[in-house]
Formats: C-alpha cells, structure tokens, sequence
C-alpha cells in the first residue's frame, strides 16, 4: 500500500513539471547571445529565406537567355557538356541497334556452346583482366619487379597553387548583367541622353575626402622610419605571391590597427543573399568586407531583409556590408577580379537601399515600389588589390528602363603603394578613409531601418 502510494505521488510530481515546463517558455539563447556580442540564432521561421539555392556552375537557362555567346572558356565548356549529351543519346540508340541486328544474325547465341574444342572460358579471361588492373599475376601473387623504380612509392604530386576559382567572371557574366539590366557602364563619353544620372551626387565629396588625405602629408618629409616601413612593404609585397600571404602579411598593413566600428570577415561566401538576376549567378565569395554587428538591427528589420543584408550563414558575420575588398596575385586577371568586387558591390549597394527604403510594410520585396530611394549617392565602396596596386570605386543605383534597380560603379584614384613611402601612407589613409565613409552611410541606412534617423 506504500509502495502504491509513493508511485502516484511520484507520477503527479513528474506531471506537474512537465506542466510547467510546456507552459512557460524559456529563452535558451538570451544568456548565450549576450555573451556573444550581440548575435541572435537563426529562427525557425527564417530558415526558408536564409536557404538560398545558388548554383555552383552557370547552368543552361544561363546560356539560353543570352542575346549571344561569347567566345570564353565557359562558353566552350557548356559545347561540351552539350555534345557529350547527344553523343550519350546516340551511343545508347547505336548500342540498341546492334544488340537487335546480332540478334537477327545469331538467332542460336543462347544456345549453350561450352563444350565445343576452343571455346575460351569467359571466367578465365576476367580473371586475368582483373589481375592486371591490380598488378597482379595469373596466379593472384605480385611479384617483385626487376625494375628498382618500380617498387618505389609513386612521386607525390606537386602542391597545387592558390587559385581563385572565378572563372565564371568573364565577358558572359558581363553580357548577362548588362542584358539583366543590373549593371551599366559608366561611359561619359556615348552620345545621346540617358534617363538616368551616370555620376552620383555625392562623388565630389568623397574626391574631397581623399584629397584632403593626400594634403595631411604633402611636404612632409619621410623619416628614416618611414623608409624603412616602406622597404619592409616592398619586400613583403614581392613575397606576398600567393592569396593566403597576402591576407596575412598585406591586408593588415591596409586596415591599420583600428577598424573604427566595423565589422570585417574574410572569405565569406555570400549564399544567403537573394538572387541579383534570374538565379543563373553562383554565390559571391568576397576576400574581405566590412559590415556592422547583427544587434545593430532591429529584430523586426532583421526578419524583413534577412535574404538582403544578411551575406552568409556563418555566426558572427557582418551584415549589410558597403565596403568590399579583393586580393590579387601578380598571375590573375584583374579583368575578372573586377568584375567580382562589382558583383559583390551591388549586392552591398542593395543591401544599404533596402535599408534605407524599409518602413516597416510588406513590399521590401520589389524594387519597382522603392523607386523614391534612389537619392542618387553613392553608398558602397569596391576594392582591388594588385603587386602594390590599390584601385577604388564606388556604386550607386539609378531607376533601370527595365525596371527595377540598375546600378553604376564609378572609378576613383589608383594608389601605387610601391612607388614611394608617400604613396604608400596616402593609400593606407585612403583605404581607411574610404572605411570610415561606408561606415557612415552603413550607419544611416540602419538608423533609417529601425526609425532612429533624425528629423
């Protein structure tokens, strides 16, 4: 009767806590988040949005909305592919064919044959082909070359070098954007009006603010630690053949010892923004961008333009970010790099005009409805590093004829760091600068977004 008594009184006790626990939610990330800095855990409700499907290849839709196929290796590879599927397909009907004429010919090949003088034994025979492909001899038993070089271990191979896999940054991939009417060339010089403003607004202040770098150190003469800082960057620069050395030894020397607010990442692979076209595009891969921290935004922000300024599922990742860089050996064609850091500036770009248009409603979705947005300035800033070579550029978006956004990256100064230690901490102070500028503009868009702007 005890027994009986202290299992119910058990059993109730046992209820009563899963009562509790099922009535009163509890927050298993508020703590963890706090000591985080800041970084909220992906809901459940975000998962089909943070799940963007970007191709790794150009696929065939790809090559057949184009108006016309340039002469590149993707082009060449995708001829292949295509003939190698309708070589398929006739070797399979031939194959079939003949299977049906020896049929035709031989109508006894199922009779059994086995016992006639000469018929080879088809068990011997794949035996044998097996044990040659294992290098083994008819009896299953390797033996001992006579050759010494055959018995030694095969010579490893080389190591690979560090290539950027951008092979899909060619002339197609500019057709395809010009043709998707995301991107324009600035050409001054083409005759014509055009219904939209080729050069932003705000372009001579961001001229004044690299002019005003270049003042703080015009007749200012280099000290002998300076000298030597700038023959340590030389050599470094020459060493730096690879991208993983120039991440390490280059890149730091360009942020400074400060990043002033900003949040930087490297290498991120940009598969949780939103297609800029028709989904033909692989995901973007930045060398390095700066952006601000998750608990800058507002929850209800965040849930609104996650698949916009959101750049990657990878914990503690900058978001919205304006301010992207790429790294060049001496060996990569700055053609295709330059068309990476362009992609990868529209994708900022929007991020920045989705902040700014956001008001709380549900068409965060359309870029035709935002048209009021486009100000005409200029809010992301592009990179491109190159044997002592640093090159920026800026982008703004304009009102496209198709419809929608279109954006236009504009050409500022070219900073030869190995021409002299005066070059070298003027493009050292540019590159902060120009930091510093997207900061800026990063920081209003998101006051805007969670309605702290004022006035």
């Amino acid at each position: 009767m005890a027994s009986l008594f202290l299992t119910t009184s058990l059993f109730s006790y046992n209820s009563t806590i899963t009562n509790n626990i099922k009535t009163q939610p509890v927050n298993l990330f508020s703590a963890q988040s706090k000591l985080l800095g800041g970084w909220r855990p992906i809901q459940a409700d975000q998962e089909p949005r943070r799940r963007i499907h970007h191709p790794k290849q150009l696929p065939s839709r790809f090559w057949d909305r184009l108006p016309g196929a340039p002469l590149t290796l993707t082009a060449l590879r995708e001829l292949d592919s295509r003939k190698a599927v309708k070589h398929r397909r006739k070797r399979k009907r031939v194959a079939a064919l003949r299977a049906n004429v020896k049929l035709l010919r031989n109508p006894m090949q199922d009779v059994d044959v086995t016992d006639l003088r000469g018929y080879p034994n088809p068990l011997l025979r794949t035996t044998k082909i097996k044990a040659a492909k294992l290098g083994l001899g008819t009896d299953g038993i390797r033996h001992r070359s006579k050759n010494p070089q055959d018995g030694q271990p095969p010579a490893s191979k080389p190591p690979e070098p560090n290539i950027k896999h951008t092979i899909h940054y060619d002339a197609a991939f500019k057709l395809h954007i010009l043709h998707q009417g995301v991107f324009a060339e600035p050409d001054i010089a083409a005759p014509g009006p055009r219904p939209y403003r080729v050069l932003p607004k705000n372009l001579p202040q961001v001229f004044d603010l690299l002019d005003s770098v270049s003042a703080r150190l015009d007749g200012v003469a280099a000290s002998q630690a300076d000298l030597d800082s700038f023959a340590a960057f030389v050599e470094l620069v020459a060493g730096a053949d690879t991208h993983s050395r120039i991440g390490r030894k280059i890149i730091p020397l360009l942020e400074g010892s400060s990043q002033e607010g900003s949040v930087a990442a490297s290498y991120l692979r940009l598969d949780s923004f939103a297609h800029l076209t028709d989904g033909t595009l692989p995901a973007g891969h930045a060398d390095r961008l700066y952006g601000s921290k998750m608990s800058s935004v507002k929850n209800t922000v965040l849930d609104a333009l996650f698949n916009y300024i959101v750049p990657g599922t990878r914990p503690h990742a900058p978001i919205a970010p304006n301010f992207f860089l790429e790294a060049l050996v001496t060996d990569d064609d700055a053609d295709v790099s330059l068309l990476q850091s362009l992609y990868h500036g529209m994708l900022g770009e929007r991020a920045i005009l989705k902040l700014r248009a956001h008001d709380g409603g549900s068409n965060d979705d359309d870029d035709d409805e935002n048209e009021d947005v486009l100000d005409g300035d200029a809010h992301t800033v592009v990179a491109t590093y190159q044997a002592g070579q640093l090159e920026f550029r800026i982008l703004h978006a304009v009102s496209s004829p198709a419809g929608g956004w279109m954006y236009i990256a504009t050409q500022l100064y070219t900073y030869v760091l190995t021409a002299s230690a005066e070059d070298m901490f003027t493009g050292f102070g540019a590159y902060c600068a120009l930091r510093r500028w997207a900061m800026e503009r990063r920081q209003e868009a998101i006051a805007i977004a969670n309605g702290e702007a004022e006035g």
